[in-house]
């Protein structure tokens, strides 16, 4: 059994193991139908993600608000569609009322229109918000810099290049080659490396992964039309 600190501090005991979904159902069926998300121990993870050791749990049931918090794309755009089929669904009633009621169903038409305008402005404003993240880009480009900064301070680590940094959920997945000599052993060169993976962690918030290439120094490469370089 693990304990599970639930918000305002009541601690649960489920079998390891459960997911967050199966305690939000545990706690009220209504909790559960409103569940988007949770927050273990401060990071937000889906419904499905199974609970292992003791933690701090909370249910989350307002998609932007997570999603928001979490720097979370996905979270965000169904909060928007979810407000766009409420939109859609009181334009019905509306449209009824002035058909039926009102006898004036070119209003009917009109409250089409202005739903459909919101429609296109929400799915507008979903691009705008995740084509970065889905074409695998960045939403500060300053991390480069960042990362060349962390890279120089371990000495024995030079030349970074070919730096590839993309975003997986609010958090930042960083590949990277350096050079190093070339006489050292692997187990030295795989030292340099857990180094600069240290003080790029450090320079870096919000990294879900860190891929770090060795390289003999003065290896010669064909121009590659991938990654950053440093000014």
């Amino acid at each position: 059994m693990i304990n599970i600190t639930l918000k305002g501090g009541e601690i649960r005991q489920f079998e390891q193991g459960t997911t967050v979904a199966e305690v939000a159902k545990a706690l009220g069926s209504g909790l559960y139908k409103a569940a988007c998300c949770g927050e273990v121990d401060g990071e937000t993870r889906d419904l499905r993600y199974p609970l292992e050791r003791d933690c701090a749990l909370s249910i989350c049931t307002f998609e932007q608000e997570a999603g928001k918090r979490a720097g979370s794309q996905m979270l965000i755009a169904n909060a928007v569609n979810m407000r766009t089929d409420v939109l859609i669904s009181c334009g019905v009633l509306v449209g009824l009322f002035f058909t039926f009621v009102l006898e004036m169903p070119v209003l009917d038409t009109v409250t089409g229109l202005i739903v459909s305008v919101f429609i296109l402005r929400s799915a507008v404003e979903i691009f705008l918000r995740s084509n970065v993240e889905l074409m695998d880009g960045v939403d500060d480009p300053q991390i480069y810099n960042r990362i060349f900064d962390a890279v120089a301070l371990v000495p024995e680590a030079g030349n970074p290049h070919r730096v590839r940094s993309r975003q997986i959920g609010g958090h930042y997945m960083i590949v990277l080659d350096v050079e190093v000599d070339g006489s050292m052993t692997v187990a030295d060169a795989h030292e340099i490396a857990h180094r600069v993976e240290v003080c790029i962690r450090s320079a870096v918030e919000n990294i879900y992964d860190i891929v770090v290439h060795v390289e003999p120094a003065g290896c010669c490469h064909e121009d590659e039309p991938f990654g950053i370089e440093p000014d």
